[in-house]
């Protein structure tokens, strides 16, 4: 996750909210929200602190600044990078590679008794 829009729509995935949802939260269009998350333009520094505040994150993680997205108020976040990367990646695959990861995880859950 490289980018402003990826880190964004990781993080309001991970929250399980829509794309209109999380616009409304910070007050600009769905369309705006759409430029911003296909790093076609870039928000303002108040709307990145909105962000960063509905999202439970840092404004340096939004940035790029800090791989870290955990806020001292967020109970929602991943441990570490590790992890924060392997979610990202799963949420790329196909409906059926999920099944397959998660298959294989049971198996290794099992194996390890």
């Amino acid at each position: 996750m490289d980018t402003l829009g990826e880190r964004v729509t990781f993080l309001r995935e991970n929250m399980e909210m829509s794309q209109k949802e999380f616009a409304e939260k910070i007050g600009i269009s769905p369309m705006t929200l759409s430029k911003y998350t296909k790093d076609l333009n870039e928000p303002r520094s108040s709307t990145i602190l909105k962000m960063a505040q509905v999202l439970s994150t840092t404004s340096d993680y939004i940035l790029g600044l800090t791989n870290d997205y955990s806020s001292p108020n967020n109970t929602k976040s991943l441990e570490n990078e590790r992890e924060q990367n392997l979610l990202f990646n799963f949420r790329k695959l196909s409906e059926k590679d999920k099944n397959r990861v998660e298959e294989r995880i049971l198996t290794l859950l099992e194996n390890s008794k």
